[in-house]
């Protein structure tokens, strides 16, 4: 078979579906958390799911230069000129492994090999997100549900007995010494029974011999979480995890003080302020995951205020509704792309300025890629975007939003205090 694993030739390739298994916090399965769903695939085993038509197709797609239908967030990132998944994960795994990889490939596109990588969500979460949703988050659910009364349905059963198939599969992994890359989210991770199911697993075979230990200690460990919960079963999470040579903690902190408490909506700011330093004080490799969300951009200054001392790794996220999802988006004012243009440039290119001028954080030109991405889509998109009716309809949104916030947050309030010319536009709308 004749292939182009060059990722400069080939926009489609990704190895993502050669050795990557996704079950989301609904067992939906994906070929990555950014991809679009694969309905016909959902909630099965691996063993079910690695080898199904579906796979089978997308990989010989992929080698042949074919764009995947599901995998169109990537594309249109790298459109705008943020680095996407793809790019970054063969970046990452490098050349060789990844030719290696695609030759293992059989004629019809099934791989023998069952995949080393397992990313398995949880729906458990004990935060309702400003940004987020209830695809994602259990008290998200509960949200909706007083939101939109008699609306679609998102209620969602857990099912231990499958939850119990998953965790038995990555056990088999690890006995078999198959896994390499484990990545654990939600939800909230640490609120989710399979992952310390996993967890523990890992520390009781690193304790069996020094070949064991070496093994365990060679996975990498990725985790995103909200950085609420400390102890699990009476111990410490924190030293629990500094005990794992290759882990990584990626943060959701959108904002910090009073714009992190209207965004994460549920969390306490000096909770997780303490938890931060307390986590970083035990060595664990933290890195910041932050929404560029509209209320994080405004008050940048205080973002920068607080993590640039420590250095870490930024990997932020680009926050859009997607332009099919208005005027009916229900993220009401997050994205600053509906902001007035003259309020947009000076948010971004303040926030520009910000990241360019770090001189400790670590990986802001993505940050700094994806704000020169929201300036390009709002300047092809300026006849939406500048659209009163649109504006007045987001601002009901938000302030409807805001009547169900756990604290009481308003966003009316949080713009009076961070910037209030800000606040002077959004109370005239």
């Amino acid at each position: 078979m004749t292939i182009d694993t060059n990722l400069d030739t080939n926009k489609s390739i990704c190895p993502y579906p050669w050795f990557h298994s996704y079950s989301g916090s609904r067992y939906e399965r994906k070929l990555c958390c950014v991809s679009k769903e694969l309905s016909i695939c959902n909630k099965q085993e691996t063993s079910e799911f690695w080898n199904a038509d579906v796979m089978k197709k997308i990989r010989l797609d992929m080698l042949n230069g074919k764009k995947i239908n599901e995998c169109e967030s990537c594309y249109s990132l790298e459109e705008v000129g943020v680095s996407s998944l793809r790019q970054e994960s063969s970046k990452q795994f490098g050349q060789k492994m990844l030719t290696e990889t695609f030759a293992q490939t059989n004629e019809d596109g099934s791989v023998d090999k069952l995949p080393r990588y397992y990313d398995y969500r949880t729906i458990h979460c004990n935060l309702q997100c400003i940004s987020c949703g209830p695809i994602f988050s259990s008290q998200h659910m509960v949200l909706h549900d007083k939101r939109f009364p008699g609306s679609k349905n998102f209620n969602f059963v857990i099912d231990k007995e499958f939850e119990q198939k998953l965790t038995d599969e990555m056990i088999k992994g690890l006995l078999s010494k198959r896994i390499t890359d484990i990545y654990w989210a939600g939800g909230e991770p640490m609120m989710s029974p399979m992952h310390w199911a996993i967890m523990e697993k890992m520390k009781e075979l690193s304790m069996i011999d020094s070949e064991w230990e070496e093994y365990i200690m060679s996975i990498k460990i990725h985790y995103n979480s909200n950085m609420t919960r400390k102890t699990w079963k009476g111990q410490n999470v924190y030293k629990f995890l500094s005990s794992f040579k290759h882990l990584s903690m990626q943060v959701s902190i959108d904002g910090v003080a009073e714009t992190f408490e209207y965004t994460r909506d549920g969390a306490k700011w000096d909770e997780v302020k303490d938890n931060w330093q307390e986590a970083f004080n035990t060595g664990l490799n933290l890195q910041i995951a932050s929404v560029l969300s509209a209320p994080v951009l405004i008050d940048i200054d205080r973002w920068f205020d607080f993590f640039e001392p420590y250095g870490v790794y930024v990997f932020n996220h680009k926050f859009h509704s997607d332009l099919e999802d208005y005027p009916n988006t229900s993220q009401g004012m997050l994205d600053i792309r509906t902001y007035p243009k003259h309020i947009f440039d000076r948010v971004i290119d303040h926030a520009i300025k910000r990241f360019e001028s770090s001189t400790n954080l670590k990986n802001t030109d993505k940050s700094i890629a994806i704000l020169n991405a929201l300036r390009i889509e709002r300047e092809r998109n300026s006849d939406l975007f500048d659209d009163p009716k649109l504006i007045k309809q987001l601002k009901f949104r938000s302030e409807s939003r805001d009547q169900h916030h756990l604290t009481g947050k308003k966003y009316s309030t949080l713009l009076q205090q961070v910037d209030p010319k800000i606040y002077e536009w959004y109370m005239n709308i």
